[in-house]
């Protein structure tokens, strides 16, 4: 007749289980704390860029009137800057003067080209965004890298300040209309505010939006009464780094 376990063996066997689930969990828990820092070290070097730039030029990139372009890549328009501090749309038709996800023309476009033309970041990046906002080509990838690094400006959120935001790649062709996929869970853009910032999604120099999956309000929101909704898993969130205040 064979034995069974004894309640030392099977106490034993949990204690090897507890403690493989938990160092499972521990090493998940190193990667992401990792990630976060590693994101927050790239947003870091981007605003020290634009510092410099800033400091060099009088002006921000995109922004300055000594850069003039075509406006939105493919000779569509002329888009100078205006010198006036803020990433805005600035070609005829788009009154609103925003830099955010629906529109990418004008002083938004030649943000990340003349960062590289100037030799301030180590990579170059078109100003064409027709084919899309593409990572690595219009715009750096982030340590996301399903996520695309973009300035943003939106006077509803600030009327004078300009951010970097983290928002889903684009799977569309075009400068409006730009079709985002998955961006970040509350919980991962949490981490990064609370790492850099004060944690709060509404104040600070790290803000937290819902991200948009296209030009309409997004399904879902990462945000409920304007806190972090950590029970909403989705990627849906988007964090704003507010520029030239978070790079020391």
């Amino acid at each position: 007749m064979k034995k069974g376990f004894t309640l030392v063996e099977l106490s034993i066997v949990l204690v090897i289980i507890g403690l493989l689930v938990g160092g499972i969990l521990v090493g998940q828990s190193l990667i992401n704390s990792a990630k976060t820092q590693a994101q927050i070290r790239q947003i870091q070097q981007f605003d020290i860029a634009v510092t410099q730039f800033k400091a060099k030029f009088k002006f921000l990139p995109g922004d300055s009137p000594k850069f003039p372009s075509d406006g939105d890549g493919n000779g569509a328009g002329i888009g100078f800057g205006d010198g006036n501090n803020l990433l805005q749309a600035n070609r005829a038709g788009y009154s609103q003067q925003f830099c955010q996800t629906a529109v990418y023309i004008g002083e938004c476009d030649e943000f990340w080209k003349q960062l590289g033309d100037t030799g301030m970041i180590k990579n170059t990046y078109t100003n064409d965004y027709t084919t899309g906002i593409l990572p690595d080509i219009g715009a750096p990838r982030a340590i996301y890298k399903h996520t695309t690094v973009l300035p943003y400006y939106n006077p509803v959120i600030s009327a004078n300040k300009n951010y970097f935001i983290l928002q889903g790649n684009t799977t569309n062709a075009g400068i409006a209309n730009l079709t985002r996929g998955p961006a970040l869970t509350s919980i991962e853009v949490v981490a990064l505010d609370t790492k850099l910032d004060d944690g709060l999604a509404a104040s600070g120099t790290v803000l937290g939006i819902a991200a948009p999956i296209n030009d309409v309000s997004p399904v879902t929101q990462c945000l409920s009464a304007g806190v972090y909704d950590l029970n909403n898993k989705d990627q849906v969130c988007s964090p704003l780094f507010e520029m030239l205040a978070v790079g020391n």
